[in-house]
């Protein structure tokens, strides 16, 4: 699965694309920035094209403005977070967001439905806490890093775990605790490497598989408990 890019980065990726296209330097953007009121130099440019700079709504609205006027065609503010609707962003240290979600925000949908993205992984984060403690894994640092390892897989699941987390009847923390626990990966990163250059046929029938070591292995975890 793709690895979580920060959304200042992603801005600046999609900025310089633009620029570039439009044939212009960072230079010559700052000043088609400034009647925007941004007193820019080519420095202050490739510090947002380098991530470096924040996100305001005052930079997004001159930038916006500026590449605009350079790509001589209507320009939503949603292409500055242009990337595959399945790549996590890094909004802050506590949200990350698919790429999906974040351009349907940016272009009007309604923020509850983004909130409530947020809140689904927070619980799946909590989900697979009582996990780590309920199955007995070690404790102190070792129970820190398994956490984390969990967590890192929460953040970074697709599509393919939502869906293998709805079959199973479990949520996306419990799906990322266990496929930890099993393989120390995601569950699609395991079908991909058990798959390798498969046909989807193949790739459909390895999945399955998996799903059936999921069930089997969270099967016995509570028969164990019920001893």
């Amino acid at each position: 699965m793709p690895t979580p890019i920060p959304l200042s980065l992603l801005i600046g990726r999609n900025v310089r694309k633009i620029r570039e296209e439009a044939d212009v330097t960072t230079d010559e953007l700052a000043k088609l920035v400034r009647p925007f009121g941004l007193d820019w130099q080519g420095s202050s440019v490739r510090a947002v094209e380098s991530g470096r700079a924040s996100p305001t709504i005052h930079l997004l609205f001159a930038m916006v403005a500026a590449l605009e006027n350079l790509a001589g065609r209507p320009l939503p503010l949603a292409e500055l977070v242009s990337c595959d609707d399945d790549q996590p962003i890094q909004i802050n240290k506590g949200v990350t967001l698919r790429g999906g979600a974040l351009k349907g925000l940016l272009r009007g949908q309604s923020a509850g439905l983004i909130a409530a993205e947020v809140q689904e992984t927070a619980g799946s984060g909590l989900d697979a806490l009582r996990l780590v403690r309920e199955q007995g894994d070690a404790g102190g640092v070792a129970a820190g890093k398994a956490l984390f390892g969990v967590e890192q897989l929460i953040r970074t699941s697709g599509e393919a775990e939502s869906r293998a987390a709805k079959d199973l009847g479990i949520s996306v923390g419990q799906l990322a605790y266990w496929s930890h626990r099993l393989w120390g990966r995601l569950l699609s990163e395991e079908r991909d490497v058990r798959a390798g250059d498969a046909n989807p046929q193949k790739r459909g029938r390895i999945m399955r598989e998996l799903k059936s070591e999921l069930q089997l292995a969270i099967e016995e975890a509570a028969s164990d408990g019920d001893d």
